[in-house]
Protein backbone atom coordinates (compact mmCIF):
# COMPACT_ATOMS: atom_id res chain seq x y z
CA UNK A 1 0.00 0.00 0.00
CA UNK A 2 3.26 2.23 -0.36
CA UNK A 3 3.61 3.02 3.12
CA UNK A 4 6.77 0.57 3.76
CA UNK A 5 8.17 -0.11 0.17
CA UNK A 6 6.47 -0.52 -3.41
CA UNK A 7 7.35 -1.00 -6.85
CA UNK A 8 6.49 1.16 -9.36
CA UNK A 9 4.62 -1.66 -11.74
CA UNK A 10 5.55 1.10 -15.02
CA UNK A 11 9.00 0.40 -14.36
CA UNK A 12 10.24 -2.84 -12.70
CA UNK A 13 8.22 -6.00 -12.13
CA UNK A 14 6.63 -9.45 -13.75
CA UNK A 15 3.69 -10.57 -15.46
CA UNK A 16 1.31 -9.80 -12.22
CA UNK A 17 1.65 -6.40 -12.99
CA UNK A 18 -0.79 -6.56 -15.88
CA UNK A 19 -3.38 -7.72 -13.35
CA UNK A 20 -5.92 -4.92 -13.01
CA UNK A 21 -8.49 -3.97 -10.23
CA UNK A 22 -11.83 -5.40 -9.63
CA UNK A 23 -14.27 -5.58 -6.59
CA UNK A 24 -14.60 -9.57 -7.61
CA UNK A 25 -10.97 -10.48 -8.19
CA UNK A 26 -9.72 -13.99 -9.76
CA UNK A 27 -6.78 -13.35 -7.85
CA UNK A 28 -5.81 -12.64 -4.31
CA UNK A 29 -2.03 -12.59 -2.79
CA UNK A 30 -0.39 -12.90 0.98
CA UNK A 31 2.77 -11.57 1.95
CA UNK A 32 5.31 -14.15 3.41
CA UNK A 33 8.73 -13.23 4.96
CA UNK A 34 11.74 -15.94 3.61
CA UNK A 35 14.72 -16.31 5.92
CA UNK A 36 17.70 -15.06 3.63
CA UNK A 37 19.60 -17.76 4.51
CA UNK A 38 17.45 -20.05 2.25
CA UNK A 39 18.09 -17.25 -0.31
CA UNK A 40 21.93 -18.05 -0.04
CA UNK A 41 21.90 -21.60 0.64
CA UNK A 42 20.38 -22.06 -3.13
CA UNK A 43 22.51 -19.69 -4.65
CA UNK A 44 19.80 -17.20 -5.20
CA UNK A 45 22.29 -14.40 -3.62
CA UNK A 46 25.78 -13.70 -3.45
CA UNK A 47 27.79 -13.42 -0.28
CA UNK A 48 27.90 -9.62 -0.04
CA UNK A 49 23.99 -9.50 -0.60
CA UNK A 50 23.68 -11.89 2.37
CA UNK A 51 25.69 -9.17 4.32
CA UNK A 52 23.66 -6.33 3.42
CA UNK A 53 19.97 -7.62 3.64
CA UNK A 54 17.62 -8.18 6.34
CA UNK A 55 17.66 -11.08 8.25
CA UNK A 56 14.32 -12.26 5.99
CA UNK A 57 12.99 -10.93 2.89
CA UNK A 58 8.83 -10.52 2.09
CA UNK A 59 7.65 -11.49 -0.64
CA UNK A 60 4.19 -11.58 -2.18
CA UNK A 61 2.57 -15.00 -3.25
CA UNK A 62 -0.18 -14.47 -5.96
CA UNK A 63 -2.95 -17.46 -6.27
CA UNK A 64 -5.97 -17.83 -8.12
CA UNK A 65 -9.21 -17.81 -5.96
CA UNK A 66 -11.76 -18.71 -8.85
CA UNK A 67 -10.89 -20.69 -11.93
CA UNK A 68 -9.63 -18.58 -14.77
CA UNK A 69 -9.29 -20.24 -18.44
CA UNK A 70 -6.54 -19.63 -20.24
CA UNK A 71 -6.35 -16.43 -22.24
CA UNK A 72 -8.68 -14.99 -19.62
CA UNK A 73 -7.54 -11.73 -17.83
CA UNK A 74 -6.72 -11.84 -14.21
CA UNK A 75 -8.31 -9.20 -11.60
CA UNK A 76 -7.06 -8.30 -8.17
CA UNK A 77 -8.77 -6.32 -5.99
CA UNK A 78 -6.58 -3.46 -5.16
CA UNK A 79 -8.33 -2.53 -1.79
CA UNK A 80 -10.10 0.64 -0.68
CA UNK A 81 -6.68 2.49 0.54
CA UNK A 82 -5.34 2.70 -3.25
CA UNK A 83 -8.30 4.76 -4.41
CA UNK A 84 -8.42 7.00 -1.36
CA UNK A 85 -4.33 7.48 -1.77
CA UNK A 86 -4.61 8.35 -5.67
CA UNK A 87 -8.23 10.50 -4.86
CA UNK A 88 -10.24 8.86 -7.28
CA UNK A 89 -13.07 6.29 -7.91
CA UNK A 90 -12.09 2.86 -9.04
CA UNK A 91 -12.69 1.50 -12.49
CA UNK A 92 -14.69 -1.36 -12.50
CA UNK A 93 -14.53 -3.97 -15.32
CA UNK A 94 -17.96 -5.22 -16.20
CA UNK A 95 -17.95 -8.27 -18.08
CA UNK A 96 -20.26 -11.46 -17.86
CA UNK A 97 -18.50 -13.42 -15.72
CA UNK A 98 -17.88 -10.72 -13.34
CA UNK A 99 -21.49 -9.42 -13.54
CA UNK A 100 -22.69 -12.84 -12.79
CA UNK A 101 -20.29 -13.35 -9.69
CA UNK A 102 -21.68 -10.01 -8.49
CA UNK A 103 -25.18 -11.34 -8.68
CA UNK A 104 -24.82 -14.83 -7.46
CA UNK A 105 -22.99 -12.93 -4.05
CA UNK A 106 -26.14 -10.62 -3.82
CA UNK A 107 -28.21 -13.73 -4.16
CA UNK A 108 -26.35 -15.61 -1.21
CA UNK A 109 -26.80 -12.23 0.54
CA UNK A 110 -30.91 -12.30 0.15
CA UNK A 111 -30.65 -15.94 1.25
CA UNK A 112 -28.66 -15.34 4.52
CA UNK A 113 -30.94 -12.03 5.34
CA UNK A 114 -33.93 -13.85 4.70
CA UNK A 115 -32.55 -16.80 7.07
CA UNK A 116 -31.76 -13.98 9.81
CA UNK A 117 -35.47 -12.28 9.66
CA UNK A 118 -37.04 -16.01 9.72
CA UNK A 119 -34.59 -16.79 13.26
CA UNK A 120 -35.34 -13.02 14.59
CA UNK A 121 -39.28 -13.24 13.73
CA UNK A 122 -39.42 -17.16 15.62
CA UNK A 123 -37.39 -14.98 18.87
CA UNK A 124 -39.93 -12.32 18.28
CA UNK A 125 -42.83 -14.16 18.71
CA UNK A 126 -41.37 -16.01 21.55
CA UNK A 127 -40.52 -12.81 23.56
CA UNK A 128 -44.40 -11.41 22.98
CA UNK A 129 -45.60 -15.18 24.12
CA UNK A 130 -43.14 -14.84 27.56
CA UNK A 131 -44.45 -10.67 27.77
CA UNK A 132 -47.92 -12.11 27.70
CA UNK A 133 -47.43 -15.00 30.12
CA UNK A 134 -45.90 -12.67 32.96
CA UNK A 135 -48.91 -10.25 32.49
CA UNK A 136 -51.16 -13.00 33.06
CA UNK A 137 -49.21 -13.74 35.96
CA UNK A 138 -48.87 -10.34 36.95
CA UNK A 139 -52.63 -9.87 36.95
CA UNK A 140 -53.17 -13.06 39.48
Amino acid sequence: MGERDYMDSAYFGNFMRFANHQDYATIDYSNHFVPKTQYFERGLITAEQFDILPDFIEIIAMYTIQDVDAGEEIYLNYGEYYWKDLNVKPVRVNNVKILNRAVEDLEKKVAKLEREKRSLEFKLKGSRKTIEAYKKFQKK
